[in-house]
C-alpha cells in the first residue's frame, strides 16, 4: 500500500498534461486561421505604407530608416509565415501524433503575435519619409564643355589623395579655369569624397578680406546676430569655429594675389583635419604663394578641340555651306590660338554669316593685328577686339565700352545702364526717349549675343567678364597704357594713388565702402562724367564741384550715406544729368537752378527728401526725364519751406512738369486724391508716365486709369489704399462731372460692356504690377487690359477673392489672350483668395509662381496645355497648401509636382 500514493500522483500529473494537450490540439485550426487573417491585414498595411513612401519620394523625400527596416522585416515575416502555412497544411492532411500538432499550434501562435506586432508598428507611422539633406555643395550651371576631361580627371585624383591639400589651377584669362573649377565642384553632387561641405568663393582682383569672409558666411549659414556689425577679426573667429568642425573643400575662384587664409578664418593647414583648397588664378606665382601641393596649367585647346568649340558657336550648317567658309573658319580658329573665350566670342560674331566674303574679311581683320604680342592680356585683347570691331555700329561700340565704368564682377542694373547711355548722348538719334530705351534694350541683346555681356543673377541685370572688361578699358583708353580717358577706382588707396590721372580723365567712377572721405581728391577740370556710387561718402567737398566746369553727367545714386549736396553744385552750369536715387538727400540746394541745361533728374527712392525748391524745376526748360518714384510714401506734407513744391501733395509739381516743353518720361509716387485727379486730367502727363506708385489713398473708393493715354506706362504699384475697385476707361469717354459721387479719382466710367471688348482700351507697355495692402479689393479683373504683363505681385489684400473673374464686363480674354506673357506670379498673404482664374489658361511664358499664406486657394488654373512653352521652372509654396490642391484631372498633380519647391 505504500507504493499506491506515488503511483496515484503520477497518474494525476499525466492526466493533467493530457487534458492541456488535448485543448491545444483542439485550437490548432483556430490559430492557423487567425494567423492567415493577420497576415492578410499586414499585407494591406504594407501596401498602404509603400504607397505613402512612393508619394513622398516623388516629392524628393527619402524614406525613414525605421520605415525601411519595417518593410524589410515584413518581407522576411511574409516569407517565413508562407513556409509555415504550407508545412501546416501538409501536416494537417495526414495523421499526426499529438506532440507534432502541439508544436504546430505553438508556432502558429508565435507567428501570429509577431505579425500583429508588425501591424501595430505599421499603423503607428506618422511620417514615412524625410526631406533630403542638402548636398555638400551647390550645383554650378554649366553648358557643354570641350577639352577639359583630362585636367578634370587630374584634379579629381588630387581630391582623393590625402597627401594633397592645396590645388592650384592657373592659366591665361578666358582659358576655362572657372569652367574647370565648376566641373570639379559638380563632381561632389554624385559623391562627397568624404567631405561634408563645399564652399565656393569668387575672390576677384580687388578683393578684401571682409568680402571673402562675407561670401563664406553666406555658405556656412552663420546666424546674423553673430555676424552683423562684427569686425574682420570677429568674423574670422566665427568662420574658424565652424570650419574646425567640418571636413571642407574651399574653392577660391579668380585669385589675383596672395590671400591670407588665416585672416579670413580658415584653420591652420596642419594636416590633422580633412580639407582641400582649390584656387584658380591667371598667375603661376599666386599658386606658389598659396603653398600649393599640386598645380595644373590649363592650356589652350588643341586644333581639333578648338574647331569643335568654334563650330558649336557658329553652327555646322554654316561651316559646311561653302567650301571656302570651312577653310576660312580653320584660319580663324588658328588665329584664336585655341583660347576658348576668343573662340566663343568670335564664333558667335560669325554665326549666321553664309557669305564667303564675310569670312574672307574676318580673316583679314584678324591678321591686321599681330597674333603674338608681349603679355597675355594684350594677346587676348587683340583677339577679342575682333568681336568689338564686328559690332554693327559705332553706337553699339560706345555703349559696350561704357560698361567698363562699373567695377569688376558688378551686377549692372539694366535700368541704370540705359539711363547713362541716354545721358551720355549715345542714343540721341532717337528724339523719343521711349524709343531710345527700346533701342538700348536691343543693344544689350546684341552685346549678350556677342558674348561681350553676360546675364546677371537677376533678370534685369548684366555683367562683364573680367577679361572682356579689361579689354574694354584698354580700348576706351585709346589702346595706350599711359593714357586714362576712363578711370574706375573701387578703393580709397587707388583714389589717392591716381589723383593726378583723375585730373586728366574724361570719365571717372568711384566705388566701394572704403571710400568715406573725398576731401583730398583734387577737382578735375576735364571730367565730363563723374560717378560715385556704393560709397560711404556723406557729402561732397565744396571745392570738388566748384572747378568741374564742363561736367555733364553726375551720378551719385546708391550712395546711401549721402545726406546733402554743397551749394557749389550751382557751378555745374553744363550739367545735364543728375541721379540721386537711393540716397538720403533731404533737400535740393536752391543753387541747382543754375544748371539750366539739365535734361534728366532722377530722385527715385529718396525717402528722406523733403524739399525741392520751385525755382529748381522751373529753371530746367530742357528737362526730359523726371523721376520721383518709390514703393513708399514720401513724407513731405508738413515741411514748411518757402517755394517747396513737395509740401501739400504733388499738384504743384505736376503743374510744373506739365508746363515743360521737352518733358518725355516721368515716374512718380502719388498719395493724395487731388494729385491723382490732376494726373488723370492731363493727357500730356499721362503720355509721359513710365512708372506710377499710388499709395495710401484713404478717402477714395475707386481708382480710374485711362489706359490708352498711359501708353508708355511700364510699372504700376498700388499700396495701402482703401479703394474697392480699379476701373479702366476708354480715352474717348468724358470726365464725370460729379467727381465725388462715387469717390472716384479722375475720369470715370463704371463698366465696359462686353460687346465693346474688341475695342477695349489696353495698357500697351505695362509689364509689372504690384498690389500691396489694399484691404477692400475683391478682384483684379482689370488685368485683362494689361496684355504685356510679365510680373504680378499681390500681397496682404485680406478681401481678395479672385484675381480675374470670368464672365463679367471685364472679361475680354476672347480678344486678348489673358496672361500670355506673364512670367512671374507672387501671391502672398491672401486669406480669402479662391481663384486666380476660374478656367485653365495656357500660360505659355510662365516661369515661376510663388504662393504663400493663401490657404483658400485650392485650384490653380492649369490643365495639360498650361506651361507647354517649356518656360515653367518653379511652383513655390508650403507643403500643406500643395497637398490640399484640387485637380480636375488627378494625373495633373504628379505632372506639376516636378516643379514644386517647398517655400524656404
Amino acid at each position: 500500500m505504500e507504493t499506491v500514493g506515488p503511483i496515484w500522483d503520477i497518474l494525476k500529473c499525466l492526466c493533467g498534461c493530457t487534458v492541456n494537450t488535448a485543448n491545444t490540439i483542439k485550437d490548432l485550426e483556430t490559430n492557423v486561421g487567425a494567423l492567415e487573417n493577420a497576415m492578410t491585414q499586414l499585407n494591406e498595411v504594407r501596401e498602404d505604407v509603400k504607397r505613402r513612401v512612393v508619394l513622398e519620394e516623388e516629392r524628393q523625400m527619402v524614406r525613414a530608416n525605421q520605415v525601411d527596416g519595417w518593410l524589410q522585416r515584413v518581407e522576411a515575416t511574409d516569407k517565413s509565415v508562407e513556409e509555415f502555412l504550407e508545412k501546416a497544411s501538409q501536416k494537417r492532411n495526414c495523421c499526426m501524433c499529438c506532440w507534432l500538432r502541439y508544436k504546430l499550434d505553438k508556432e502558429a501562435v508565435v507567428n501570429r503575435e509577431a505579425v500583429e506586432e508588425l501591424i501595430r508598428k505599421g499603423l503607428a507611422f506618422d511620417t514615412v519619409a524625410e526631406a533630403l539633406p542638402r548636398g555638400v555643395g551647390d550645383e554650378r550651371p554649366l553648358g557643354k564643355t570641350v577639352g577639359l576631361d583630362s585636367p578634370l580627371a587630374q584634379v579629381n585624383r588630387w581630391i582623393k589623395d590625402d597627401n594633397v591639400r592645396i590645388i592650384g589651377i592657373y592659366g591665361m584669362g578666358g582659358v576655362g579655369k572657372t569652367t574647370l573649377l565648376k566641373k570639379v565642384n559638380n563632381t561632389f553632387l554624385s559623391t562627397s569624397h568624404g567631405f561634408d561641405k563645399v564652399i565656393w568663393v569668387v575672390v576677384s582682383k580687388t578683393f578684401t578680406i571682409g568680402k571673402v569672409q562675407d561670401k563664406i558666411f553666406q555658405e556656412l549659414n552663420i546666424p546674423d546676430d553673430k555676424w552683423k556689425d562684427k569686425d574682420e577679426e570677429e568674423k574670422a573667429v566665427q568662420i574658424l569655429r565652424i570650419l574646425r568642425t567640418k571636413k571642407f573643400v574651399l574653392m577660391l575662384d579668380d585669385v589675383w594675389s596672395w590671400l591670407d587664409l588665416v585672416r579670413v578664418g580658415v584653420p591652420d593647414l596642419d594636416g590633422q583635419r580633412m580639407f582641400k583648397i582649390v584656387i584658380t588664378t591667371r598667375y603661376e606665382h599666386v599658386c606658389d604663394s598659396m603653398r600649393q601641393d599640386r598645380k595644373i596649367n590649363v592650356s589652350c585647346l588643341e586644333k581639333r578641340e578648338a574647331m569643335e568649340l568654334f563650330m558649336q558657336q557658329v553652327g555646322p550648317e554654316i561651316i559646311d555651306s561653302h567650301p571656302s567658309i570651312r577653310e576660312s573658319a580653320e584660319t580663324v580658329v588658328k588665329e584664336c590660338d585655341g583660347l576658348p573665350l576668343a573662340l566663343i566670342t568670335v564664333g558667335r560674331a560669325m554665326a549666321g554669316k553664309k557669305d564667303p566674303r564675310d569670312w574672307d574679311m574676318a580673316v583679314k581683320k584678324l591678321r591686321r593685328d599681330p597674333s603674338k604680342i608681349m603679355g597675355v592680356e594684350d594677346h587676348v585683347y587683340h583677339v577679342l577686339k575682333f568681336s568689338y570691331d564686328s559690332l554693327p555700329s559705332d553706337t553699339i561700340r560706345l555703349c559696350f565700352s561704357y560698361c567698363c565704368m562699373f567695377p569688376e564682377d558688378y551686377e549692372i542694373d539694366v535700368e541704370d545702364l540705359l539711363d547713362l547711355w541716354i545721358a551720355e548722348g549715345f542714343l540721341e538719334e532717337y528724339d523719343d526717349l521711349h524709343e531710345a530705351r527700346d533701342q538700348g534694350q536691343d543693344i544689350i541683346r546684341d552685346l549678350k549675343a556677342a558674348s561681350l555681356l553676360e546675364g546677371g543673377r537677376f533678370p534685369e541685370s548684366v555683367k562683364m567678364h573680367d577679361v572682356i572688361r579689361d579689354m574694354a578699358l584698354w580700348i576706351s583708353n585709346g589702346l595706350e597704357k599711359n593714357r586714362k580717358r576712363y578711370l574706375v577706382l573701387d578703393h580709397i588707396d587707388l583714389v589717392e594713388e591716381c589723383a593726378e590721372k583723375m585730373m586728366e580723365a574724361e570719365r571717372v567712377s568711384l566705388w566701394g565702402a572704403t571710400i568715406v572721405d573725398v576731401r583730398r581728391v583734387q577737382p578735375w577740370k576735364k571730367t565730363l562724367t563723374f560717378m560715385i556710387r556704393d560709397t560711404r561718402v556723406k557729402t561732397l567737398p565744396f571745392e570738388m564741384l566748384q572747378c568741374m566746369f564742363i561736367l555733364k553727367v553726375l551720378d551719385l545714386s546708391r550712395s546711401k550715406y549721402l545726406v546733402e549736396l554743397p551749394s557749389s553744385i550751382g557751378e555745374l552750369v553744363q550739367l545735364e544729368f543728375l541721379n540721386l536715387s537711393f540716397t538720403k538727400i533731404k533737400e535740393l540746394p536752391i543753387e541747382l537752378k543754375n544748371s539750366t541745361k539739365m535734361k534728366h533728374l532722377l530722385l527715385d527712392h529718396t525717402h528722406e527728401l523733403e524739399v525741392i525748391p520751385r525755382q529748381v524745376i522751373s529753371n530746367f526748360p530742357l528737362l526730359r526725364t523726371f523721376r520721383l518714384y518709390s514703393f513708399q510714401r514720401f513724407d513731405s506734407w508738413d515741411v514748411d519751406a518757402k517755394d517747396n513744391i513737395l509740401s501739400g501733395g504733388r499738384v504743384e509739381l505736376l503743374e510744373l512738369l506739365e508746363g515743360l516743353q521737352h518733358i518725355s518720361t516721368i515716374s512718380l509716387t502719388l498719395s493724395d486724391k487731388k494729385s491723382m485727379e490732376k494726373l488723370n486730367n492731363s493727357p500730356k502727363l499721362l503720355s509721359c508716365l513710365r512708372r506710377l506708385s499710388v499709395g495710401e489713398l484713404i478717402s477714395v473708393e475707386s481708382l480710374c486709369f485711362p489706359a490708352e493715354r498711359m501708353r508708355h506706362l511700364e510699372v504700376l504699384s498700388i499700396s495701402g489704399c482703401e479703394v474697392h475697385e480699379v476701373i479702366i476707361i476708354d480715352s474717348k469717354q468724358r470726365q464725370y462731372e460729379d467727381k465725388d459721387r462715387y469717390g472716384v479719382v479722375g475720369i470715370y466710367d463704371h463698366s465696359i460692356p462686353s460687346s465693346q471688348s474688341q475695342a477695349a482700351p489696353c495698357f500697351h507697355n505695362l509689364n509689372r504690377i504690384y498690389i500691396y495692402s489694399c484691404p477692400n479689393l475683391l478682384d483684379l479683373s482689370w488685368l485683362v487690359y494689361a496684355p504685356m504683363l510679365q510680373s504680378l505681385t499681390v500681397k496682404s489684400c485680406r478681401s481678395m477673392v479672385e484675381i480675374v473673374i470670368a464672365g463679367t464686363g471685364h472679361d475680354v480674354a476672347g480678344s486678348i489672350q489673358l496672361f500670355s506673357r506673364l512670367k512671374n506670379i507672387y501671391l502672398y498673404n491672401l486669406p480669402c483668395l479662391k481663384s486666380v482664374y476660374p478656367r485653365p489658361l495656357p500660360f505659355p511664358s510662365l516661369v515661376k509662381i510663388h504662393v504663400r499664406r493663401c490657404k483658400g486657394l485650392k485650384r490653380l488654373p492649369f490643365d495639360w496645355r498650361s506651361g507647354r512653352g517649356g518656360c515653367l521652372k518653379e511652383i513655390e509654396g508650403e507643403s500643406e497648401w500643395w497637398d490640399a490642391l484640387q485637380w480636375e484631372d488627378p494625373m495633373l498633380e504628379p505632372h506639376f509636382r516636378q516643379y514644386f519647391v517647398l517655400y524656404k
